[in-house]
């Protein structure tokens, strides 16, 4: 028990925020992964570092292995459970939905983990 000295505290305190951080990663990909999702965007904020946090009649989208970009208010979003691309529509001057981006996710843990194949 000599490790758990106050000296030793800083470093125990980093490692247990680290691992929390990898564990909430885990839980909020599957359910990004485990989730189908037909909607369309009615709220986009900032979600900083580049990311944007997108909301559908009041409820937060998680996306959490994806990253994305450039999305407005009136976009749909649609992926199917445990599927590896989730697909952004835009509506032309028509009012016709056409596909804006398809987004791979930016893995950290594999998908196979969540998902039976």
């Amino acid at each position: 028990m000599k490790f758990f000295k106050l000296k030793n505290l800083p470093i125990i305190v980093f490692v247990l925020i680290v691992i929390g951080l990898f564990v909430n990663t885990f839980i909020k990909s599957k359910q990004c992964f485990q989730n189908a999702y037909y909607l369309v965007i009615d709220q986009v904020e900032d979600g900083g570092r580049g990311t944007e946090m997108l909301y559908s009649k009041g409820k937060q989208i998680i996306l959490t292995p994806y990253d994305p970009v450039n999305i407005k208010m009136g976009d749909s979003i649609s992926k199917d459970s445990c599927a590896t691309y989730v697909y952004f529509y835009r509506k032309d001057s028509l009012g016709n939905y056409y596909e804006f981006t398809k987004l791979e996710p930016t893995y950290i843990y594999p998908r196979s983990w969540f998902c039976n194949e």
